[in-house]
């Protein structure tokens, strides 16, 4: 009978440390795998983000954009209104009756870097003859707008609801401003057909005037006003 002879076998406590140095490196060698993702995404994020590609329209809309807020010539014209005026206005009820005088003060400024004038009056006003004088305030806004290529101004004050809207243009190097616009008119009760005039006399001195319907429908001057610098 032969015999195989069988290697001597290894005392356990080695064979145990065995297996777990071989874990260990099994375990590196897997994490190490997992993280390589991970530092190549730090990496990626570690990049300046690059912007994001705009369409031709969109492009169009933003040079629109630039093009609407731009300041230009007729901007600087509004720089003229600005200082503190005193206010003297006549107010004809229907033409050809006595004028109703009242005077107020004013203060204009031109806002929003450039883009509008802002006036506003405070003062006592009385409607007529024996009618007793009562607070007014009123603020007007003037600007230009590049869409439009006009002037617009606006009108509000502390007896009525409504907004005023006149669109105009400049002439005579920008000493005189003429507006049209449609409005609601008490007097008619129906949106009526305006026309202000706005006319720099010398740079201390400016005259507005305004033309509207009365009862029986025809355009007369209801309104004119002269405003003076303070000194």
């Amino acid at each position: 009978m032969f015999h195989l002879n069988r290697a001597p076998s290894a005392p356990k406590g080695k064979l145990s440390m065995k297996r777990s140095i071989a874990s260990i490196c099994l375990s590196t060698l897997v994490l190490g795998a997992m993280a390589l993702p991970l530092v190549a995404g730090d990496k990626d994020q570690s990049k300046p983000a690059s912007a994001p590609v705009m369409s031709p329209e969109m492009a169009q809309a933003m040079q629109r954009m630039e093009a609407y807020g731009a300041l230009n010539e007729n901007h600087a014209y509004l720089k003229q209104f600005e200082g503190e005026w005193d206010c003297t206005s006549k107010w004809w009820m229907s033409e050809g009756a006595t004028p109703v005088e009242n005077k107020c003060s004013s203060t204009a400024k031109v806002s929003f870097d450039g883009h509008f004038l802002i006036e506003k009056y405070t003062g006592n006003f009385t409607m007529g003859e024996g009618m007793p004088p009562q607070p007014f305030q009123g603020m007007c806004t003037m600007g230009y707008d590049n869409h439009r290529k006009q002037f617009v101004n606006t009108w509000i004050d502390n007896w009525t609801s409504g907004m005023m809207t006149e669109y105009g243009s400049a002439s005579e190097g920008g000493r005189v401003f003429t507006f049209e616009g449609e409005n609601y008119c008490c007097m008619n009760d129906k949106i009526c057909k305006s026309k202000s005039v706005i006319t720099f006399v010398n740079p201390d001195t400016r005259k507005m005037e305004m033309w509207a319907p009365g009862l029986d429908g025809k355009v007369y001057k209801a309104m004119e006003m002269t405003l003076t610098h303070k000194k």
